[in-house]
């Protein structure tokens, strides 16, 4: 009996110390974390809104309307982005990207998971249309591709975690199924390319979404569709005027422009399947730049969604 009393101290120090030792364990652990990196690849045609899209979802991130773990990295990104954005605000067109113009635009994001915290550095790369189209040209893997995808684009392509493909509403309203040919071509061919360079590490794993940019055109004037000025602009219609406010909030318009959204969608449903064919998870989004009212005005949220890791 006395032997018994006098191992109590004995065992209760010891859970006291275990306890301890597990505790700041756990803790030790929980405060690592280990950055990763997470690349978004955009494709789309030379002037199809590629940049000014870029632009508006980054400016999204810096006002903190989307996540407050999301924060945008380093001075070049913001000061990209406050030019791209001066210039816009001030009605002038954004110039389509050319070689000298590559930029990554840069992000961090934290996901938190028991026990670490894992950092993610997200770029997304805006290169010049011509590379897209380039990239959709080669349906073999010949040594001229080869040559060509020592560029930095076509390895970005190539190691892509997450891939937004654009098309231009614009270019499909004036040209019709010339437009709508154009861009299931670029689309389709680019992911068989994939599919070829990445052979057993498919798309099976990875995701991608289908933007069609500048939707807030579809309220414009069936007259203005067939101005030549237009065809190929990178921006909106309504474009530095207070216009498009009030179009957008007009209850018929809204109607309106859903319906188009829908015509639009049915239009390009092969291009849809064959996506959701090859990817692992496939979303359809019809953005504006210039538009924050339904049925977009959660387009920009779920694209950056779509950007996290």
């Amino acid at each position: 009996f006395l032997f018994r009393v006098s191992e109590a101290p004995i065992d209760l120090f010891f859970v006291a110390f275990m306890t301890l030792f597990v505790v700041q364990f756990v803790m030790s652990i929980t405060k690592k974390s280990y950055r990763y990196s997470h690349r978004v690849a955009v494709l789309g045609l030379p002037r199809s809104g590629k940049t000014t899209m870029i632009t508006v979802l980054f400016d999204r991130i810096i006002s903190s309307t989307i996540a407050k773990k999301v924060s945008v990295q380093g001075n070049e990104t913001v000061n990209r982005i406050t030019q791209n954005l001066h210039r816009l605000q001030n009605g002038e067109h954004l110039q389509p990207t050319t070689d000298n113009g590559v930029f990554a635009y840069r992000f961090g994001f934290e996901k938190y998971g028991f026990p670490i915290k894992k950092l993610f550095d997200v770029e997304v790369a805006d290169f010049p249309g011509e590379y897209s189209a380039d990239f959709a040209t080669y349906q073999d893997m010949s040594e001229d591709f080869h040559g060509l995808f020592k560029k930095e684009f076509f390895s970005w392509i190539v190691r892509a975690d997450r891939y937004i493909f654009t098309i231009d509403t614009i270019s499909c309203v004036i040209n019709g199924d010339k437009s709508r040919n154009a861009h299931e071509i670029l689309i389709k061919n680019s992911v068989l390319n994939l599919k070829q360079e990445l052979l057993d590490n498919g798309l099976e794993n990875k995701k991608a979404i289908l933007v069609f940019t500048k939707c807030d055109a579809l309220l414009a004037d069936k007259s203005v569709f067939s101005e030549e000025s237009h065809e190929g602009t990178n921006e909106s219609f309504f474009y530095g005027s207070g216009e498009i406010e009030e179009l957008s909030t007009n209850a018929e318009n809204i109607r309106r422009l859903a319906q188009r959204h829908d015509e639009l969608r049915l239009k390009f449903e092969s291009t849809i399947q064959f996506l959701r064919h090859n990817f692992d998870d496939v979303q359809v989004v019809f953005h504006s730049s210039y538009m924050d009212t339904p049925p977009t005005e959660s387009a920009s949220e779920r694209i950056i969604a779509f950007m996290l890791p």
